[in-house]
Parts: structure tokens; sequence; C-alpha cells
């Protein structure tokens, strides 16, 4: 029962079906959990591209308001003059200022490279019981080309994911230069086409563990359902599925009564009743316990 409508579930959170006109989760939206990762991705090369021109601004002005180097490059052409006789040179004067200012600026405004910038986004941030700084997300999705390159499958898949839509953005945005498209459209067309969740399929074990919090009423409230139609599955045969649940808890229940009771007759058949009910209260105590410890 879990896997069966855990699928489903996965695979309408994963591709996005009939999802809500506004986005409720946090950096998603209602189109699933696959477009909301691409949306992130999308977001934060935008973030790049706008720290870049922030930076190429202000090395700009910091080259056009370069007064300190002026007094540097008038001192050595009027050095070279004297020494030469030749009259001062405004052109080298010039180029010694525009060069003094340069070597300022860039040392003031490094460029990050964008490796470093994801890192400093928190793009890789591992999610602590179901919270994490990153935008992405799988637990719909899964992607079976991510190599296993360590023990953790979040990390796994968002590096696959990531490196994944570099290669699709770089792709595209050559073939849109190549289609005749100015620079700028052809980076924004690249970056809103571009997907790293090639191959991705409906993540099941991900459903199946949501269906059975759901169907074992523990709901641990990590994840949040962005479709109508997973909504509509949980609130109907959600509720059947716990019945059923309890039912098998009913069931299950009194086969281990009788299994105790014969237990206990085995070991003593003359105990009292007084003795087999302190009895059964510490051993379904001490099972209590232990459930709660496996768990």
């Amino acid at each position: 029962v879990c896997f069966f409508f855990g699928y489903i579930l996965a695979f309408w959170e994963s591709n996005g079906t009939y999802g809500l006109s506004r986005t409720e989760r946090l950096d998603g939206t209602p189109k699933g959990e696959k477009a909301s990762n691409d949306q992130a991705l999308a977001e934060l090369r935008f973030r790049y591209r706008d720290l870049i021109n922030d930076n190429v601004t202000a090395k700009n002005q910091i080259i056009d308001v370069a007064a300190s180097c002026s007094d540097l490059a008038l001192k050595e052409v009027l050095a070279i003059a004297e020494d030469t006789g030749s009259p001062v040179n405004t052109t080298m004067f010039g180029e010694l200022v525009n060069s003094c200012s340069a070597i300022e600026a860039n040392s003031l405004f490094q460029t990050t490279s964008y490796s470093i910038f994801v890192m400093q986004e928190n793009l890789f941030d591992l999610p602590f019981f179901g919270v994490s700084e990153s935008p992405l997300t799988f637990d719909w999705t899964t992607c079976p080309d991510a190599p296993e390159r360590v023990s953790i499958r979040w990390l796994n898949h968002a590096r696959h994911v990531f490196e994944s839509w570099m290669k699709s953005f770089e792709y595209l945005y050559r073939q849109n230069m190549m289609n005749g498209m100015s620079d700028i459209e052809a980076y924004d067309n690249a970056v809103l086409s571009a997907t790293g969740h090639q191959n991705c399929t409906a993540y099941s074990p991900g459903g199946a563990a949501y269906w059975f919090s759901i169907m074992t009423t523990v709901g641990y409230g990590t994840r949040v359902l962005s479709s109508n139609n997973s909504r509509i599955l949980v609130c109907t045969a959600g509720m059947v599925s716990i019945l059923l649940f309890a039912a098998l808890l009913r069931m299950s229940g009194g086969y281990f009564n009788l299994l105790y009771d014969h237990f206990v007759n085995v070991i003593n058949p003359n105990i009292s009743e007084s003795k087999e009910r302190m009895l059964s209260l510490i051993f379904w105590f001490c099972m209590i316990w232990i459930a709660m410890i496996v768990g």
C-alpha cells in the first residue's frame, strides 16, 4: 500500500500536476520538485550575473575618479621628460593613470568565480531533519545517473543536478548565440530553459516513507504536498489507509496477546491472575520502549 500510493504521490510531486496558481513552499513552484530545483538554479545564476555587473560598475567608477593615481603618473612623465629633454607625453600620462586605477580597482573588487559563489550561497548545505538553507530538494525525485561520490544521497543528487544544469545552460547559450540572439537574450533564455533533471524520475521510497507516516498518523511535518491531486489522494485514500492500519494493529495485538498468554502458561501454568497482569504490564512497557528506541 505504501509503495503503491507513494509512487503516485512521488510522480505528481516530482513532475507537478494541477498545482496551485501561487507558490506555497519557500523557493518552490507549483510545477513540481524538478521545476522548483531548476528555478532555484536559474535564480542563483541571475544573482551571480548581478554580482559581476556590480563589480564592473564599481571598477568603472574607480577608474573615472582615479585622482590618487594622477599624481603618481604626473611625477613619472615629468621625470621622463626631464631625463630625455622631450615634451611631456600626455598619452603616456593617460595610460599610466588608467593602469594604476585598474590595479586598485582589481585589488578592491576581486572577481568571484561561480564555484565559490555557489558555495557561499549554501547550495550544498546538507538538510538537518528536513531543514536546509539549500533550495534544492529530492524528496520526490531520484536521478539514476547521479554518481555515488559520497554515502549521502541528497549530496550526490545535488551535485549531479547542478553539474547537469550547468552543461544544459552552456549548451543552450551557445545554441542561442548561433541562432543570432544578442548576448543578453541568449543568456536569459538559456538560464530559464536549462534543466538539470535529465533522466530523473519519481522516487518511490520517498513517497512510500511519506505515505507510511500518513498511514501510521506519525506525520513528521518536514514535507508539504504542492499539487492538488496529491492532497486529494491523501485526504481520501490516506484516511482509508489509516483505518486499515488500525485494523491491522487490532489483529496483530490480538495475536500478540495469544502468544504472550501461551508463553506465560508454558513457563508457569499455575501463575496467579495478579502476577500475570503485572508481568503483562512489564512486558508491554518494555516492548514500547524497545519500539521507541528502534524507531
